[in-house]
């Protein structure tokens, strides 16, 4: 029987980390689904789901050798597993503005209440210190009609920020 795992890693970005791991991965016979990989100003982030044959404490028994001399966290979580279970996203937001503390938590907050389901949601502080400006990239699913999504957001774009909803046409197959 195979269980399936939330492999976590998070540390200092330095190369060979993701090598690293997925060999040990490979080695012990384990399979990779699907993973998000990521540098967060001078870190580095991973979340793969991995079908296993054995146990967690087997699975971190491959990989704590690894993560700890390369200094990073692991952490793992038994899953419901499978494969081909994500949502494709439908509607993108982009914001640009100044970068004032709580944007984020206004514009998912929104999404919230629209039952819409992020995806993806990233952020960047461009410009110069002196004139930050932020940057956030949501994609998500929603089964609403994303003028309602417009039409709520509108408040934030009355208070400075610039916000683009727009559908997304995903081609398939």
């Amino acid at each position: 029987m195979a269980y399936w795992y939330m492999v976590s890693v998070v540390g200092k970005d330095m190369s060979g980390i993701v090598a690293n791991l997925t060999d040990a991965l490979f080695v012990a016979g384990a399979n990779l689904g699907e993973a998000s990989m990521t540098r967060l100003g001078e870190s580095f982030a991973m979340m793969v789901m991995v079908k296993y044959e054995n146990d967690l404490s087997a699975l971190e028994k491959v990989l704590l050798p690894i993560s700890s001399g390369m200094h990073l966290r692991l952490h793992i979580d038994p899953i419901e597993g499978g494969l081909h279970h994500h949502l494709e996203p439908n509607v993108a937001v982009r914001v640009f503005g100044a970068d004032k503390a709580g944007i984020v938590a206004q514009v998912t907050q929104i999404m919230a209440d629209l039952d819409i389901s992020i995806t993806s949601l990233e952020t960047e502080v461009a410009g110069s210190e002196t004139r930050p400006l932020y940057i956030m990239v949501i994609e998500a699913y929603s089964q609403t009609d994303f003028s309602q999504l417009q039409e709520k957001i509108k408040p934030l774009h009355d208070a400075g920020y610039e916000i683009r909803v727009s559908e997304l046409d995903l081609m398939l197959g």
